[in-house]
């Protein structure tokens, strides 16, 4: 049982300490204008549960760079992560977003399912 505690306090601070470490590593991919530097600082704040802060970064992914291979991530990870943020209305429209841009898209099968399930429950 002690083991089990001693885990769970590092896994809290290390959680802890990413998130600030994610949201330089962010503003160093906006101010390089590199992003695949931005991408991986919104993964990071996605797995430390941060996931208001990740549909932001996303945001501003799409914002900076507008055009690219990256988009249809940016796009379908930023509906994403509002979702799991409960912030329906924002999820739904960026889900919709995600379906006209790339209706065949990588991940469309089950933006589409949770699509679905968000207008279910609304």
């Amino acid at each position: 049982m002690r083991a089990l505690i001693i885990c769970i306090i590092l896994l809290v601070v290390a959680i802890g300490s990413i998130s600030p470490a994610a949201s330089w590593w962010a503003e160093k991919g906006y101010a390089e204008k590199n992003v695949d530097k931005c991408m991986t600082a919104a993964k990071v704040k996605g797995v430390a549960f941060r996931n208001n802060e990740a549909a932001e970064i996303y945001a501003e992914v799409l914002k900076l760079f507008p055009e690219g291979a990256h988009v249809e991530e940016a796009m379908y990870r930023r509906a994403n992560a509002l979702g799991q943020d409960n912030v329906t209305q924002a999820a739904t429209k960026a889900y919709e977003d995600y379906l006209k841009k790339f209706p065949q898209g990588q991940w469309a099968e089950i933006a589409t399912k949770k699509l679905s399930m968000l207008k279910a429950n609304n």
